[in-house]
């Protein structure tokens, strides 16, 4: 998918559109929802059942323009814009975390695939203290997690019996009907 994680500056609005001004940056969720089922509502357009995705397909955000509702942008302090184009995948790493607190694990946690999303989720594990190793199989990606002062390694069979949890941020479960991110748990992970 082309054109779901973006980081735009608003051209113009509309004259009854207070939120926002041209110059501001902004960027959005994905998933475009209708904007009048209870989903949308309570601003969970991720729920929405008749919600487009943005990138997949011809409506990506991979062009000159975009045009999108007010509703559905997030506006980006100037100070953060550089690494606004971060926020998605943020998202899902601070989900994955609040997946892993919501079921109690304790422990030494894998993070499975160096990209994006699971150096940010290894990130925010190791910032706020937990004991985190990325499994990695590309020696770049493992050199980026230790600049990041994570430990890395592309040898998995090694860690064996060692974590509490391991999260699959990888793209080897995904495809046709796969995952984003998967969750593995038990004493011999």
């Amino acid at each position: 998918c082309f054109g779901h994680e973006w980081l735009g500056v608003v051209a113009g609005v509309a004259a009854d559109v207070t939120a926002l001004r041209a110059g501001d940056a902004v960027t959005s969720s994905p998933f475009i929802g209708c904007g009048g089922c209870p989903a949308c509502l309570e601003g969970r357009t991720n729920h929405c059942r008749q919600a487009t995705i943005l990138g997949a397909g011809p409506t990506g955000a991979l062009r000159t323009w975009l045009e999108l509702p007010v509703s559905q942008l997030v506006a980006v302090p100037a100070a953060l814009a550089p690494a606004g184009i971060l926020l998605e995948p943020a998202s899902v790493a601070v989900e994955a975390v609040r997946l892993l607190d919501g079921i109690g694990v304790a422990g030494p946690v894998a993070v499975v695939g160096g990209g994006p999303i699971g150096l940010l989720t290894a990130c925010y594990l190791h910032d706020r203290g937990d004991e985190v190793v990325v499994i990695e199989r590309h020696a770049h990606r493992r050199e980026l997690a230790g600049r990041l002062g994570l430990d890395a390694t592309g040898e998995p069979a090694a860690q064996h019996g060692r974590f509490a949890a391991l999260l699959d941020c990888s793209s080897a479960l995904r495809g046709p009907g796969g995952f984003a991110l998967a969750l593995e748990l038990g004493p011999h992970v």
